[in-house]
């Protein structure tokens, strides 16, 4: 009691904070220390509740990381992928809402943030007139902003996400993957997400997104048995790469031009605490007005296009103040097809 040791002698440790349920660390030279990187979609829309969660994976990060830029994955893993002995509930569970896996999305990616980032284009025709672009993105090393999740992701206007997540690694065969789930009216219109069910290992996305019984796991696989199933560290010489893998590969050519030092600042964060302003997220789900074209092939390619103009108007507002972005990128939407409904109305 009488010791004077506390008062005299300190450890070395790295500044961290905690935010809404997970807690940060800045582990680089003190006089280096950034900001905290604050995204718009971190505050807007006003009811936004950020929910922590987390996931294990037994496998090198790398192979979680890039999962994210395989979107066309969600219209075979997520639809059915099951034995016949599976019951209906546990298929429900595995599957991506009707939205997703009515048709194969028609995918397109683009590099965002001077290289420190990319993003997915994926078009799905939901009618004869209307098409819906969802773009999720992957910030560079480990952050992913995912947008719509629900049923109601092809009905709306939207530009916030379901869930922000960082891919931690453990060592080379194991990482974490630590996580908010963005709870608000505008994500999520029909109240289908569960806050008690987003935590520790779990979260409230479809089933296999965590460890679960072997049996189970063979019989109705999710994304922790596709992921974990390429080995503790994939082995890239042995791929069989299709044309629809084209994200992944980018996604590892920019993190290498990243390690090596290739890659120009990225610009984007000066904006970060400047005069409160917020840095920018692309992710998104964006529904507009686009007839069929009567040959397939054409609509194909029309549907691919029109998902690049939506990213340019998304990116080129970049210039724009945060709290007048979002305001902003709808009307340009609203001029490209003369108007859609907003999810905020």
């Amino acid at each position: 009691e009488d010791s004077r040791i506390s008062e005299t002698v300190y450890h070395g440790a790295y500044p961290a904070f905690e935010r809404d349920g997970l807690v940060f660390a800045y582990m680089g030279p003190p006089e280096e220390k950034p900001e905290f990187p604050e995204y718009d979609i971190y505050r807007f829309p006003k009811d936004t509740r950020l929910v922590p969660f987390s996931n294990l994976y037994s496998c090198n990060w790398l192979q979680v990381n890039e999962n994210l830029m395989d979107h066309h994955h969600t219209g075979l893993l997520h639809n059915n992928m099951t034995v016949e002995s599976v019951d209906d509930r546990m298929k429900d569970g595995l599957n991506f809402p009707d939205t997703f896996t009515g048709m194969l999305p028609i995918m397109d990616w683009e590099k965002t943030r001077n290289g420190h980032g990319m993003c997915f284009m994926a078009g799905r025709r939901v009618s004869d007139d209307v098409v819906w672009t969802r773009i999720s993105e992957h910030i560079f090393p480990n952050l992913i902003q995912v947008s719509s999740l629900f049923s109601t992701a092809s009905a709306f206007r939207h530009g916030t996400i379901c869930l922000s997540r960082w891919h931690v690694p453990v060592d080379d065969t194991r990482c974490i993957l630590f996580g908010w789930r963005h709870f608000n009216a505008e994500i999520d219109p029909n109240g289908e997400g569960n806050e008690d069910d987003c935590g520790y290992d779990k979260i409230d996305f479809v089933d296999g997104q965590c460890e679960r019984p072997y049996d189970i796991g063979q019989r109705a696989p999710g994304d922790w048995e596709a992921i974990n199933g390429q080995r503790p560290i994939a082995v890239h010489a042995l791929e069989n790469a299709a044309s629809t893998d084209a994200g992944v590969y980018m996604c590892r050519k920019l993190l290498r031009e990243l390690v090596r030092g290739e890659t120009p600042p990225d610009m984007s964060r000066g904006m970060n605490g400047n005069h409160g302003q917020t840095l920018h997220s692309y992710a998104r789900d964006v529904t507009y007005r686009l007839p069929r074209h009567p040959d397939p092939k054409e609509d194909h390619e029309t549907i691919k296009a029109m998902g690049r103009r939506v990213y340019r108007i998304v990116a080129e507002a970049d210039a724009i103040a945060s709290t007048e972005r979002k305001a902003y990128i709808v009307n340009r939407l609203d001029e490209l097809d003369g108007g859609l409904p907003d999810a905020a109305e």
